[in-house]
């Protein structure tokens, strides 16, 4: 789908926090200013957090928890990840959490079975190409 503006980004990411679980893993894939983060923004928003969203590039991951969203949360960027076994180091998917995943390629073999993969592509200055792909469970 064609992504217009900032709002309607925001908006995709809330329609689609619909269709996520406890256990889902989502793989953003984007350039740099794509809108992967404004896209967390939008799922957080619908999970109900009211607070600021900033990408986690610094710390690696931020932690959401109830009650300040229904289900709990780990948005991580990995983006400053040199190897993909620090993925493993990290302790990423010990929680029982939705887990929103930024540069998702740099995490190697443990991102390899994500539950939704997100591609956000820029097609011109303000416009985006969003692809949302699940997870075959078919095998």
């Amino acid at each position: 789908m064609i992504i217009a503006t900032p709002q309607a980004m925001l908006e995709a990411g809330r329609n689609f926090a619909s269709r996520l679980r406890a256990g889902d893993v989502v793989a953003l894939h984007g350039e740099l200013g794509a809108g992967k983060t404004l896209f967390c923004k939008g799922v957080l928003d619908a999970l109900g957090f009211t607070g600021d969203v900033q990408s986690p590039t610094y710390t690696i991951t931020h932690h959401y928890a109830p009650p300040e969203v229904r289900v709990p949360v780990v948005h991580a960027d990995l983006y400053r990840l040199n190897d993909p076994h620090e993925v493993e180091e990290l302790g990423l998917f010990e929680d029982n959490a939705i887990y929103l995943i930024e540069w998702a390629g740099r995490g190697g073999a443990a991102l390899a079975n994500a539950s939704f993969t997100v591609s956000i592509k820029h097609e011109g200055e303000m416009q985006r190409k969003l692809t949302i792909k699940e997870r075959d469970n078919a095998d």
